[in-house]
């Protein structure tokens, strides 16, 4: 296996890339601290803890933006209107 940068030539990872929460910040469009406190009250995409250092999955992003994704904003509510 051939290393060039960062990728290896020829290598099929089954590791997905884990990103900083950072990194997933910004592909979110969201705050650092908006996901920490999603973190804390589930809320958020799921996470990977080692230790104290957290980090996202891509595909686990994606999951939550379609999970989050809405035809209205009445979507996902309940209606106590009576």
């Amino acid at each position: 296996m051939k290393m060039t940068g960062k990728k290896a030539v020829g290598s099929s990872n089954p590791v997905e890339r884990l990103l900083l929460p950072g990194e997933a910040a910004e592909i979110l469009k969201l705050s650092a601290s908006w996901l920490a406190k999603a973190r804390m009250d589930g809320t958020g995409p799921e996470f990977v803890k080692f230790g104290r250092a957290v980090r996202y999955k891509q595909s686990g992003l994606l999951t939550f933006i379609k999970e989050q994704t809405r035809t209205n904003t009445n979507d996902g509510e309940l209606n106590t209107s009576l």
